[in-house]
């Protein structure tokens, strides 16, 4: 019986989130104006410089293009597009929703990277033991109403650069000794529109507390 008492408490709970976020529908979109949201773990502003720094290293040997020097290095656990701007509350349910979650340690070392396709790829910063943050990833996937995919947690140093580009600037990169730790408290909700190929820098729409009392029951 405490078996099936502990089942009836997590299928509750798995509809309470479910129900948190009725109006969060991505489809197929026909307004030419499209907002995108991103749930990321930002980094303590030396790391950051740490990364930069680095980013700055490889733009001296090869062009990486804009779009590789001005994003910032977040460690991004989902995203979603939708037609109109998310109201308000939805920021507090996404609060409510992670309430219950406490404040971990992130550890990042180590330099990879990932293909994207058969002509680019990605440098990321690993993390070390991602268990938690996988998690968060499984929670969001569930009441966005997506298919998980296979989520590796990571911090990307480059965004798409061509093969060329990548066999000249990883040999230099993934022997450079990087380790850094830090405590994760809060997420970011991040915002931002795209028209018609015009595309805005992300804004903070909402600071989501882990372990935050005011949501307890």
């Amino acid at each position: 019986m405490k078996v099936l008492s502990n089942r009836k408490a997590e299928i509750k709970n798995i509809n309470g989130q479910m129900s948190l976020f009725p109006s969060i529908e991505q489809k197929k979109f026909v307004s030419p104006t499209i907002f995108q949201y991103q749930i990321v773990i930002a980094l303590p502003a030396e790391i950051t410089e740490r990364i930069e720094e680095i980013r700055r290293l490889l733009k001296t040997q090869v062009y990486l293009g804009a779009n590789n020097m001005r994003f910032f290095p977040y460690i991004v656990i989902n995203s979603f597009c939708v037609e109109k701007v998310l109201e308000k509350d939805i920021g507090l349910r996404f609060q409510q929703l992670f309430s219950d979650e406490r404040p971990f340690t992130i550890n990042l070392n180590s330099f990879n990277y990932f293909n994207l396709n058969q002509q680019a790829k990605t440098i990321y910063l690993g993390v070390n033991d991602g268990n938690v943050i996988e998690t968060f990833y499984k929670k969001l996937a569930f009441v966005l109403k997506e298919t998980p995919k296979k989520y590796v947690p990571h911090v990307a140093v480059t965004n798409e650069i061509s093969e060329s580009v990548f066999d000249l600037v990883f040999p230099s990169i993934k022997n450079i000794l990087f380790e850094a730790t830090f405590d994760c408290k809060h997420l970011l909700i991040l915002e931002r529109s795209m028209y018609n190929g015009i595309v805005s820098n992300f804004s903070v729409f909402k600071e989501v507390n882990l372990y935050d009392s005011a949501f307890l029951n």
